[in-house]
């Protein structure tokens, strides 16, 4: 089972009262938990893009994710489907927010507000870039090797599934 630290930008659903498959996770500025479903409903997988922008209200920095055309329409409906609970957004097995889902976020783009340096947001958009810029390379290699042995094309997803897990090198 992946680990919410597996992923540097996770996105859980907050758990019914009910529901028995659950996880705690921490939250980064706090001893608060966060009662999450077991598995994200998105990670940094459904990532287009990401850049750093500012964030007048709180003189912060946040990082401004544009999704996948798949993992818009995923955000989509799940968002549309949880209105009332919160979502937890995760970033290095961290919680940096749990806003309440008050309507679908059908744009495809998210905003993550955290207690970010400038440092800190580069950092988190660099290696969310330098994610989709490796599964771009590694499709490229994986489709220059079929055309040698006349395999058949396989087409990224592009879905906003969940990603393999995998450990950040950095």
């Amino acid at each position: 089972m992946p680990e919410a630290d597996d992923f540097v930008l996770s996105f859980y659903l907050e758990a019914g009262k009910d529901d028995p498959k659950t996880r705690e996770l921490s939250f980064a500025d706090s001893k608060e938990t966060f009662r999450a479903e077991l598995f994200p409903c998105l990670t940094e997988d459904a990532v287009l893009e990401a850049k750093v922008v500012a964030d007048p209200a709180r003189n912060m920095p946040s990082v401004e994710v544009t999704l996948t055309e798949g993992g818009k329409k995923r955000f989509a409906q799940l968002t549309q489907d949880a209105i009332g609970r919160r979502l937890g957004i995760v970033v290095d097995g961290k919680v940096v927010s749990a806003p309440i889902i008050r309507a679908p976020i059908v744009g495809g783009k998210a905003r993550v507000d955290g207690h970010f340096t400038l440092e800190e947001a580069e950092a988190i958009v660099g290696r969310l870039n330098a994610y989709r810029e490796e599964a771009r390379e590694f499709l490229e290699t994986f489709d220059a090797q079929r055309q040698e042995t006349n395999e058949p094309r396989v087409e990224p997803q592009n879905s906003g599934d969940k990603a393999p897990a995998r450990k950040s090198t950095s």
